[in-house]
């Protein structure tokens, strides 16, 4: 069967459209095995409705903003701490979170980083960073406006902070 040359323009249009049309991963910023929107909405409603750290009454603070230069920051420890089997704030190669959030290019002013391992969801482990006074502190810290999340395997990163 022999197309026709207003079937070969559409052919190629078609072609054309499907090939400009996807998207390429680095098109985008990358989830960073989690759900971005329900990390941010799990730590906004413990921000806006108050809570107790430990023993320390935390009145309610503005909600956060997500920042994808923080996630990457969170999802690279979580993909090295995976990667050579330790939990630790500190890179296997020695850097520290302020080192690894600037090497993002994110300017800080101020910063947070919480860790967990062994939970399956974002549920879980915000509910387990909620339980644990210095992390909650860290989340109802009124001074950090932004933050980013990654996950490898179990290994969790959370990234708060302040641009300067």
């Amino acid at each position: 069967m022999k197309m026709k040359g207003i079937e070969k323009i559409l052919l190629f249009l078609m072609i054309i459209c499907v090939i400009s049309c996807q998207r390429k991963e680095e098109d985008h910023d990358p989830v960073y095995n989690l759900d971005p929107e329900l990390m941010l909405r799990l730590i906004n409603e413990q921000r806006t409705a108050g809570c107790k750290c430990g023993d320390t009454d935390m009145p309610p603070v503005p909600v956060m903003k997500w920042n994808s230069l923080l996630a990457k920051a969170a999802y690279e420890h979580s993909v090295d701490m995976d990667t050579h089997r330790f939990f630790n704030h500190t890179s296997f190669d020695g850097r520290s979170p302020d080192q690894r959030i600037k090497a993002t290019g994110y300017n800080t002013a101020d910063w947070a980083e919480n860790i967990a391992n062994g939970y399956s969801n974002e549920q879980s482990v915000m509910k387990g960073w909620m339980q644990s006074p210095g992390h909650c502190t860290s989340i109802m810290n009124k001074n950090l406006t932004e933050v980013g999340a990654g996950r490898k395997a179990n290994y969790w990163t959370m990234v708060l902070a302040r641009p300067r």
